[in-house]
């Protein structure tokens, strides 16, 4: 994993958390959820088809507002699951792949209300990557990339406040950098190239608020 998307993520949400620690409302805390991916990809060769599986998403934040705009940094990392359907002879197996990406965050947006609308730019980093495979199939699913890679994209939500420190956040992340995958059998290797998107929800709660 790159180390520089927390080093420089964690240094902003410090800047901008010093800078704007006298404002209306400020508060720092987590979220926790799950998610479904909304992945495209270009399959090529054994690979017949996809669906999305569920995963996870954590992060933490800085949530400064000031009258009705909102800034959020935040740093996270969430859990990417797809079943790739793929020709084996005569036999179409399923593969579970699991991809976990870092990311570091900056989002803006209005708070209208107890209702939070927001988006911004995002970077993400590979973290962890692992397939699971039917019992008795060769198939399996690896990406390509040999070193950490930092790729962009962006994410935008909707946010509830609930209480004064519990809140529920609707969002939708996209990988605008596309990475390459290879889907591997006894007989046979397929490239796959796509770009990865999750949508998500997830509960939070303000560990610290002025």
């Amino acid at each position: 994993m790159n180390s520089k998307i927390f080093y420089y993520s964690a240094l902003f949400i410090l800047v901008f958390a010093s800078k704007f620690a006298e404002a209306k409302d400020f508060r720092i805390g987590f979220m926790a959820g799950a998610n479904s991916a909304v992945n495209s990809y270009d399959l090529q060769g054994a690979i017949q088809g996809f669906d999305s599986k569920l995963g996870y998403n954590v992060n933490t934040f800085a949530r400064i507002t000031i009258g009705s705009l909102v800034f959020q940094p935040e740093i996270g990392y969430y859990n990417n699951r797809v079943g790739f359907k793929i020709q084996e002879n005569t036999i179409t197996s399923e593969v579970n792949y699991s991809l976990g990406k870092a990311y570091g965050s900056a989002l803006v947006g209005l708070k209208l209300g107890n209702i939070r609308m927001m988006f911004g730019p995002t970077v993400y980093a590979d973290a962890v990557e692992n397939f699971q495979a039917f019992s008795g199939s060769t198939a399996s699913i690896h990406s390509t990339i040999t070193s950490p890679q930092l790729q962009w994209g962006g994410q935008a939500g909707l946010g509830l406040d609930i209480s004064k420190k519990w809140s529920i956040d609707a969002r939708f992340l996209k990988v605008f950098t596309k990475s390459q995958y290879e889907a591997r059998t006894a007989s046979t290797t397929s490239p796959i190239e796509g770009s990865l998107g999750t949508v998500s929800l997830s509960l939070g709660y303000a560990i610290f608020k002025l």
